[in-house]
């Protein structure tokens, strides 16, 4: 049998019955049984009942969670807990995740290997914890997400919850950070703070309506930028009132 590298799991936050099933000695055995596991996704799984990211897999590469419910225990505790070089984890998908706080993000700074982060639809997510988590030179050398490449930023779900507009963290600047996607209602604030970033070459803008305008103000300021892309954009004419809707605009070469 093929060992297993990638695993799905559905909870139980939806399910009449309730309660959690990723105890203590469940992961355990996980680690024990999957030995190689790279990625794992949770869809609808209570984490609450966990005390660390330290009884994740150590072999896990890739952790994506949606619609998922968070302790506060689960990041903060992370250095205490495990040493920085005991998480392997590269990526962190987090889609619809509202318990996600800027105190877990702030944590991820022991997450040695990070380089890639997705935040969509994270309201609670503020742009002074985006700030205070950006690549930026220290006392000691480089502080916060240094080895960030890759940061994706959208709020395009539910309505009723106070706009934070965490892009505007960007305007501190972020050092190596090469790549930004901007989705929903964070592309406006985004856009005003991408000038900041002296290491982008890559920009995707998605799920939103954008002004001609917008778009030549932008690029003029992204000397860097060597990819521009669109996805499921709507495109306002500056001519008339008119509005052209573009779906998946194949990616523009800027140089």
């Amino acid at each position: 049998m093929r060992p297993t590298s990638s695993l799905r799991l559905r909870g139980l936050l939806l399910s009449a019955r309730g309660g959690t099933f990723l105890s203590e000695s469940w992961l355990q055995a996980l680690s024990t049984k999957c030995p190689r596991l790279r990625k794992l996704y949770l869809l609808h799984t209570d984490l609450r009942g966990l005390t660390g990211c330290h009884l994740l897999p150590p072999s896990l590469q890739m952790l994506e969670l949606s619609s998922c419910e968070l302790p506060l225990e689960l990041c903060q505790k992370e250095r205490k807990l495990c040493s920085p070089s005991g998480t392997k984890i590269e990526t962190l998908v987090l889609n619809n995740v509202p318990s996600f706080t800027d105190h877990h993000l702030q944590s991820l700074n022991s997450w040695e290997r990070l380089s890639r982060l997705e935040l969509r639809d994270t309201f609670r997510v503020t742009a002074n914890g985006l700030r205070s988590c950006a690549a930026k030179d220290g006392a000691c050398g480089v502080e916060g997400l240094s080895r960030l490449k890759f940061l994706e930023i959208g709020i395009n779900g539910r309505q009723g919850y106070q706009l934070q507009m965490a892009s505007l963290g960007l305007g501190a600047g972020w050092l190596g950070l090469e790549e930004l996607s901007l989705g929903g209602r964070e592309v406006g604030p985004g856009l005003l703070c991408a000038s900041r970033l002296k290491d982008l070459k890559r920009l995707c803008l998605w799920a939103c309506t954008l002004s001609e305008m917008q778009i030549v103000r932008s690029c003029r300021l992204l000397r860097g930028l060597r990819q521009l892309e669109f996805v499921d954009v709507v495109f306002q004419s500056r001519q008339s009132s008119s509005v052209l809707g573009y779906r998946l605009c194949p990616q523009s070469a800027l140089d």
